[in-house]
């Protein structure tokens, strides 16, 4: 897609033209639109993105692409849609002739007024910390949720607890299946090591609104996040069950 055009397209970092290009100047936004996500925000999502995109000769900007994702959607969407809505007063020359440049920016998304997720808490890590607690509760399968509980965290919930959570909730809630991620509800540390609370919506047999959340606590870890702790509660939301 960037070769649909005859005139040159250069990459704007690439040394063997840094002195032969001048680089596109006089970005400007076309819309003064808050570009944080306001579901990124609910969510407590940070993170870091690197877009490349390519400015043509009348300074518009096109072929944006995510090269660097955050592990976020909405985050990676916000910093693509950021730059197709600038236009460059000043495209890029090389050898003092129009060109066009392949332009690479990295967007740091940071939170005021309150910790977010870390990286390791991506969209996946994120959904996954739910099914990691749901689909062995929906087996009634103790040894396997067990194992899904991080190895700090089994000197305080040991496999016969556990198994009486399974007996508990099942009681309550009778058979569930995960909704959506809700939000970070707290961040606590535990020596000196954050724990992020997570609220998910599940949907729930037993409640008479249909619902449940479920709270799980997590540690960041490499690959993906450990699981410290779990607990179920009457949801305040109510589903319209047909």
């Amino acid at each position: 897609m960037c070769r649909e055009s005859d005139i040159p397209l250069v990459l704007a970092s690439d040394p063997s033209v840094k002195s032969r290009l001048q680089v596109p100047s006089g970005a400007h936004r076309l819309t003064e639109d808050d570009i944080y996500p306001d579901s990124a925000r609910r969510s407590s999502f940070e993170g870091s993105v690197v877009v490349a995109f390519v400015v043509e000769l009348d300074g518009t900007v096109q072929h944006s692409k995510v090269v660097q994702s955050s592990g976020h959607r909405s985050l990676d969407d916000a910093e693509w849609m950021y730059w197709k809505q600038n236009r460059f007063d000043s495209p890029g020359q090389l050898d003092r002739q129009p060109a066009r440049v392949i332009v690479l920016e990295r967007m740091n998304f940071k939170l005021k007024g309150g910790p977010g997720l870390p990286p390791s808490f991506s969209d996946w890590a994120v959904d996954d910390l739910a099914l990691r607690i749901l689909q062995p509760f929906t087996s009634r399968d103790a040894i396997a949720l067990f194992q899904a509980i991080d190895e700090t965290a089994k000197s305080n919930i040991t496999l016969s607890k556990i198994q009486e959570r399974l007996t508990r909730y099942g009681k309550q809630y009778g058979a569930m299946s995960y909704l959506y991620y809700k939000g970070l509800l707290s961040v606590k540390n535990v020596h000196e090591v954050p724990q992020y609370r997570l609220w998910y919506l599940v949907r729930a047999a037993a409640p008479e609104n249909g619902a449940a959340a479920l709270i799980v606590t997590a540690v960041d870890r490499k690959p993906s996040p450990g699981i410290t702790d779990f607990e179920f509660e009457p949801s305040p939301i109510r589903l319209n069950i047909r």
